[in-house]
């Protein structure tokens, strides 16, 4: 990459009148400012569109590969992202994520301020090492019953760690 070594691809923002996806890539220069490293259409949001998408990407920057590379859910996107950045972490991006909790959840706990509070201290701390990140999830997870919850484990998941 030529600044920063965190890339954001972004296919929510829907589709155009001709059915295709658009997929900009976003990144952070070395001022700290936000800025557009290129972007794509595709037809569809398959594994294949977007393995192409990902690859045609990496050429077009030197195939240097970000440290970070951040998303949305997409189930595609989270086979692609590992099989094309095999050097780059991949995470996903709280403000989806945040954005989706309101249909994850059932409605009380929706309501619950002090779920969100816990869980808003919990995910949008920095100051949290990984094991005190990982004990809080934890007690959450256990104290409002999502353990098992898929979504949840599916962002992240204790036994896996």
């Amino acid at each position: 990459m030529l600044f920063g070594e965190v890339l954001s691809a972004d296919a929510t923002y829907g589709t155009n009148k001709y059915d295709m996806v658009f997929v900009p890539f976003t990144g952070v220069d070395h001022h700290k400012r936000c800025i557009t490293f290129g972007a794509r259409l595709i037809g569809d949001e398959s594994i294949e569109s977007y393995t192409w998408m990902f690859k045609t990407f990496l050429e077009a920057m030197s195939r240097c590969q970000p440290r970070i590379i951040i998303t949305d859910q997409d189930k595609s996107i989270k086979s692609v992202v590992p099989e094309v950045f095999k050097e780059s972490t991949h995470r996903l991006c709280m403000w989806h994520i945040m954005m989706k909790l309101r249909e994850k959840v059932s409605y009380q706990l929706f309501q619950d301020e002090d779920f969100k509070t816990r869980l808003n201290r919990c995910v949008w701390n920095n100051q949290l090492e990984p094991d005190e990140f990982e004990e809080q999830w934890g007690k959450i997870m256990t104290d409002y019953q999502l353990v098992e919850h898929e979504w949840f484990s599916d962002l992240y998941d204790l036994r896996e760690q």
